[in-house]
């Protein structure tokens, strides 16, 4: 039985040759680069644009085998059921791949980067220790909602290599999957700071709804995406 058969009988009920995990996978690109074999990962591997080799973004060339390969490898390494397709998606942890707002470095030192994520609020990630901070988030009030810049998850292109990959996954033994927002901590963690968050859940429903139900539409979108690409 193939990790994608286990976890496959695990959700039909059947008892499973092996128990299927999903693992977190790494807090960092650095403790990928100290703890796993050069064939497990490549720039394509991790949810933030990669320090080694330096990259800016993601790139918009179509992912090619040998990147998928390695994905495969890593799942095979840490005996994951399901690897997430799309680049910087592979790990659960994190998320990434189309289906989420996407960064951008802006800033880079060797202690420290900043990545402006689409939608526009900004993230500080340290390296020594690990640690990110969240800030700059793009809505304080109703008039910033209005105002708010979203990705367009109709856009094929955005989704061209979630159908490769799917495939590659599939023969491979293992189960694609995708990443959306968080429907709550896609909020607080991306467009609204925390305190904000839970002081307007409280106090502005109505405005909570309409913004809920404006990222809950974007990730919906991307759902389908996903499906149609397999």
């Amino acid at each position: 039985m193939s990790n994608r058969e286990n976890l496959l009988s695990v959700l039909n009920g059947v008892k499973p040759k092996q128990i299927p995990l999903i693992t977190s996978g790494f807090w960092s690109e650095r403790a990928i680069h100290k703890f796993a074999p050069l064939n497990c990962y490549d720039e394509n591997t991790y949810y933030l644009p990669s320090d080694d080799p330096p990259r800016q973004s993601f790139s918009s060339e179509p992912r090619d085998e040998q990147s998928r390969e390695r994905a495969v490898n890593m799942a095979a390494l840490m005996d994951m059921a399901t690897i997430g397709v799309g680049k910087g998606g592979v790990f659960p942890f994190g998320h990434g791949g189309p289906g989420e707002i996407q960064p951008t470095v802006i800033e880079r030192t060797d202690e420290y980067k900043i990545v402006r994520y689409e939608g526009g609020h900004k993230r500080r990630i340290d390296f020594h220790p690990h640690a990110i901070q969240y800030f700059d988030f793009p809505i304080k009030d109703e008039e910033d909602l209005e105002k708010l810049e979203l990705p367009d998850m109709s856009d094929t292109t955005r989704f061209k290599d979630i159908k490769g990959d799917s495939e590659y996954f599939i023969d491979a033994g293992f189960v694609p999957t995708g990443s959306i927002q968080g429907f709550l901590s896609g909020i607080h963690n991306s467009f609204m700071d925390f305190s904000s968050t839970m002081i307007n859940l409280i106090l502005k429903p109505d405005f909570m709804k309409k913004l809920t139900k404006t990222l809950a539409e974007m990730s919906l979108k991307a759902a389908e995406m996903y499906l149609e690409r397999g």
